[in-house]
């Protein structure tokens, strides 16, 4: 394969990488400096995913496991987990002060997971509830609802899990990615300059103004009374 296709690959890999940690240390540090609007995870876990796919007649997401909460956004088995001490000791140094930690522990303890768009999604419905007193997640929503970010996860995952070779679990993934590179099962994917800049830039894009309205969100929350 020519050197310059596996480096447009490595291009695609990365800022998928940067985008999933960028996600990640955002929701943590949010949650960790203000655990008393975001920790108790009291929005509807489904929300993100549901914008996206509104008005939308292709297939859904797939549930993330253990993902049985109904449409008021109940718990599901992962929160509400008992901690050991001493894992609690371990993530505080031996302090035990949360206060500035409740990020940390969820992220720590696997109540909340960003290994897949789906999961990400989810950790922001999670925590941004839309009916907290004088904020609204609309931004949030919006720049995590991009189809940019489904066509990167798709490309990704297809260089990742199958070294470049469209399957039906790519075509699926298309159907959800309307901006993914469309490619007969079999044939392998073909990455150019131009097709490498359209499938990042956005994502890039997309991931500034989740920062804006991440920090947005923060400033606008209001104690609760």
């Amino acid at each position: 394969r020519p050197i310059f296709e596996i480096l447009m690959q490595q291009q695609i890999v990365s800022c998928w990488t940067a985008f999933e940690t960028l996600a990640e240390d955002l929701w943590e540090a949010s949650v960790n400096s203000r655990p008393q609007h975001l920790a108790a995870l009291s929005g509807n876990e489904k929300r993100i995913n549901k914008l996206k796919n509104k008005d939308d007649k292709k297939p859904k997401e797939p549930e993330l496991p253990g993902d049985e909460s109904n449409e008021s956004g109940e718990n599901d088995n992962r929160r509400g987990r008992k901690v050991p001490v001493s894992q609690l000791g371990e993530l505080t140094h031996y302090t035990y002060d949360l206060s500035k930690m409740m990020g940390t522990l969820l992220i720590e303890t696997e109540q909340i997971t960003f290994r897949s768009l789906a999961a990400i999604r989810t950790a922001y419905s999670l925590a941004f509830n839309p009916r907290f007193k004088g904020a609204r997640t609309t931004d949030i929503d919006n720049a995590l609802a991009d189809d940019s970010l489904d066509a990167l996860s798709a490309v990704r995952n297809l260089i990742v899990h199958k070294s470049g070779k469209a399957d039906n679990v790519y075509s699926e993934d298309c159907k959800r990615a309307p901006k993914s590179p469309k490619i007969k099962g079999g044939d392998m994917l073909r990455l150019d300059g131009k097709m490498c800049l359209d499938l990042t830039w956005p994502v890039i894009i997309a991931s500034v103004e989740l920062v804006k309205a991440v920090n947005s969100w923060l400033i606008l929350a209001r104690p609760s009374t």
